[in-house]
């Protein structure tokens, strides 16, 4: 049988952001509160929004945030999404940036994937910023997988 023949991943995570985070004008914001939907070996902390690699190895990392303005649309607006190991921005793809344009019942999806090599305890987490000239914007999340969502698996 060919299926039991297949590796299951030592170590894997998903989660969706269980609440929305305010995004003030040229602020980076680290983004915390997230609800599992799956964590393999246990390395992703939802309260932090950190996961820490458990061995050595390529892992490919997925992440979708979603931009919201609840009152005032905003046009074409510069956003930044980044993938940070160890407190730095991961070079090479690991920080995106993208326009987007909100408004009062529609948002954004920005989405970043990218695979990287990581060491033992190496912490890896998500942060954004956005830069509107004025208001403030939301990062979506209520638990749902129509909002923003981070994974990361250990490739074999």
């Amino acid at each position: 049988d060919k299926s039991s023949n297949k590796k299951k991943p030592k170590t894997a995570f998903g989660a969706y952001l269980n609440n929305s985070i305010t995004l003030s004008n040229f602020t980076e914001a680290n983004l915390t509160g997230w609800t599992e939907e799956y964590d393999v070996g246990d390395a992703f902390d939802p309260a932090t929004g950190e996961y820490t690699a458990p061995e050595d190895g390529v892992y490919i990392i997925s992440t979708k945030v979603r931009f919201f303005k609840d009152v005032v649309t905003i046009t074409d607006a510069p956003v930044f999404t980044k993938i940070k190991v160890n407190g730095g921005v991961l070079p090479g793809f690991g920080q995106k940036y993208d326009r987007v344009t909100l408004g009062n019942s529609y948002g954004e999806d920005v989405t970043l994937s990218t695979q990287v090599k990581l060491e033992k305890n190496d912490v890896v987490s998500l942060s954004a910023t956005i830069v509107t000239g004025g208001p403030t914007a939301l990062i979506t999340g209520n638990g749902g997988s129509a909002d923003s969502f981070f994974s990361i698996v250990l490739a074999e």
